[in-house]
Protein backbone atom coordinates (compact mmCIF):
# COMPACT_ATOMS: atom_id res chain seq x y z
CA UNK A 1 0.00 0.00 0.00
CA UNK A 2 1.01 3.88 -0.55
CA UNK A 3 1.12 5.78 1.98
CA UNK A 4 2.44 9.81 1.95
CA UNK A 5 4.13 12.18 5.23
CA UNK A 6 6.35 14.71 5.22
CA UNK A 7 10.07 13.71 5.98
CA UNK A 8 13.47 14.71 5.93
CA UNK A 9 15.38 10.85 6.52
CA UNK A 10 12.92 8.80 8.63
CA UNK A 11 13.55 6.02 6.29
CA UNK A 12 17.15 5.63 7.35
CA UNK A 13 16.35 6.17 10.87
CA UNK A 14 13.52 3.62 10.91
CA UNK A 15 11.81 5.77 13.66
CA UNK A 16 9.78 9.46 14.44
CA UNK A 17 9.81 11.26 16.70
CA UNK A 18 8.10 14.27 18.69
CA UNK A 19 9.00 17.70 16.82
CA UNK A 20 8.79 19.04 20.97
CA UNK A 21 10.72 20.11 22.75
CA UNK A 22 14.14 19.28 21.54
CA UNK A 23 17.74 19.63 23.18
CA UNK A 24 21.23 19.98 22.13
CA UNK A 25 21.86 17.55 25.25
CA UNK A 26 19.77 14.54 25.83
CA UNK A 27 20.06 15.75 29.57
CA UNK A 28 19.01 19.12 28.60
CA UNK A 29 15.57 16.65 27.03
CA UNK A 30 15.20 15.07 30.13
CA UNK A 31 14.64 18.48 31.65
CA UNK A 32 12.29 19.96 29.44
CA UNK A 33 10.38 16.88 29.45
CA UNK A 34 10.09 16.85 33.32
CA UNK A 35 9.07 20.87 32.72
CA UNK A 36 6.89 20.29 30.53
CA UNK A 37 4.57 17.30 32.03
CA UNK A 38 5.21 15.15 29.30
CA UNK A 39 6.80 12.46 32.03
CA UNK A 40 5.33 12.43 35.68
CA UNK A 41 7.59 11.90 37.75
CA UNK A 42 7.65 9.01 41.33
CA UNK A 43 6.24 11.51 44.04
CA UNK A 44 9.93 11.01 46.28
CA UNK A 45 11.89 12.25 42.37
CA UNK A 46 9.26 15.07 42.37
CA UNK A 47 10.10 16.28 45.21
CA UNK A 48 13.73 16.47 44.89
CA UNK A 49 13.34 17.94 41.11
CA UNK A 50 11.04 20.93 42.33
CA UNK A 51 13.16 21.80 44.92
CA UNK A 52 16.39 22.04 43.08
CA UNK A 53 17.69 18.72 43.06
CA UNK A 54 17.69 17.60 39.58
CA UNK A 55 19.95 14.87 39.07
CA UNK A 56 18.16 11.86 40.02
CA UNK A 57 14.87 12.98 38.19
CA UNK A 58 16.94 13.57 35.08
CA UNK A 59 18.27 10.22 35.45
CA UNK A 60 15.28 8.46 35.88
CA UNK A 61 13.83 10.43 32.49
CA UNK A 62 16.91 8.84 30.83
CA UNK A 63 16.27 5.73 31.89
CA UNK A 64 12.58 5.52 31.50
CA UNK A 65 12.38 6.84 27.98
CA UNK A 66 13.03 6.50 24.39
CA UNK A 67 15.16 9.58 23.99
CA UNK A 68 17.39 9.30 20.71
CA UNK A 69 19.52 11.93 18.67
CA UNK A 70 18.68 12.91 15.50
CA UNK A 71 21.33 13.09 12.85
CA UNK A 72 20.03 15.73 10.59
CA UNK A 73 18.39 18.09 13.23
CA UNK A 74 21.23 17.77 15.04
CA UNK A 75 19.06 17.57 18.39
CA UNK A 76 18.19 14.69 20.41
CA UNK A 77 14.16 14.05 20.56
CA UNK A 78 12.02 11.64 22.09
CA UNK A 79 11.36 8.87 20.12
CA UNK A 80 7.18 9.01 19.39
CA UNK A 81 6.83 5.36 17.46
CA UNK A 82 10.35 3.27 17.74
CA UNK A 83 8.65 0.41 14.61
CA UNK A 84 8.14 2.66 11.56
CA UNK A 85 6.83 6.02 10.56
CA UNK A 86 3.67 7.64 10.82
CA UNK A 87 1.58 8.81 7.84
CA UNK A 88 -1.51 8.93 5.82
CA UNK A 89 -2.83 6.30 4.21
CA UNK A 90 -3.17 6.87 -0.06
CA UNK A 91 -6.18 5.04 -1.92
CA UNK A 92 -3.73 4.90 -5.17
CA UNK A 93 -3.11 1.69 -7.17
CA UNK A 94 0.50 3.02 -8.17
CA UNK A 95 3.45 5.40 -7.61
CA UNK A 96 1.96 7.95 -10.45
CA UNK A 97 -1.53 7.38 -8.64
CA UNK A 98 -0.06 8.16 -5.04
CA UNK A 99 1.62 11.10 -6.04
CA UNK A 100 -0.97 13.03 -7.36
CA UNK A 101 -3.19 11.85 -4.35
CA UNK A 102 -0.59 13.10 -1.77
CA UNK A 103 -0.36 16.03 -3.91
CA UNK A 104 -3.63 17.09 -3.88
CA UNK A 105 -3.98 16.24 -0.08
CA UNK A 106 -1.33 18.68 0.07
CA UNK A 107 -2.94 21.47 -1.82
CA UNK A 108 -6.36 21.33 0.03
CA UNK A 109 -4.60 21.32 3.46
CA UNK A 110 -5.82 17.95 4.24
CA UNK A 111 -2.92 16.66 5.51
CA UNK A 112 -0.21 18.45 8.00
CA UNK A 113 3.18 17.89 9.36
CA UNK A 114 2.15 16.10 12.44
CA UNK A 115 -0.71 14.68 13.83
CA UNK A 116 -1.28 11.81 11.04
CA UNK A 117 -2.68 9.26 12.86
CA UNK A 118 -1.55 6.46 10.89
CA UNK A 119 2.00 4.36 11.07
CA UNK A 120 3.20 1.93 8.47
CA UNK A 121 3.56 -1.95 9.54
CA UNK A 122 6.00 -4.29 8.32
CA UNK A 123 8.81 -3.57 5.46
CA UNK A 124 8.62 0.17 4.34
CA UNK A 125 10.60 1.74 0.95
CA UNK A 126 10.99 5.44 -0.36
CA UNK A 127 9.32 5.21 -3.55
CA UNK A 128 8.82 8.68 -4.85
CA UNK A 129 8.91 12.78 -3.95
CA UNK A 130 6.00 15.19 -4.40
CA UNK A 131 8.10 17.95 -3.55
CA UNK A 132 11.11 18.37 -0.70
CA UNK A 133 9.16 17.80 1.98
CA UNK A 134 5.88 15.59 0.95
CA UNK A 135 7.11 11.95 0.07
CA UNK A 136 5.27 8.61 -0.78
CA UNK A 137 6.40 5.39 0.76
CA UNK A 138 5.04 1.51 0.27
CA UNK A 139 5.19 -0.65 3.33
CA UNK A 140 3.50 -3.61 4.01
CA UNK A 141 -0.26 -2.05 5.92
CA UNK A 142 -0.88 0.98 7.65
CA UNK A 143 -2.51 0.85 11.36
CA UNK A 144 -4.32 3.37 13.57
CA UNK A 145 -1.84 4.77 15.81
CA UNK A 146 -4.29 4.24 19.07
CA UNK A 147 -4.74 0.92 17.93
CA UNK A 148 -1.01 -0.09 18.10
Amino acid sequence: MFVARYSYDDIERGWTAYMVPTASTKEALADLLIDYGVVKLPPRLADQYWSGDVDAAIEYVLETQDIRYHERAELWMLVHNPRGLICWPLNAGSIEEAVEEARSLGNAGANEWGNFGWTTTGNVRYVASVNSMLHIFECEDAQKENDM
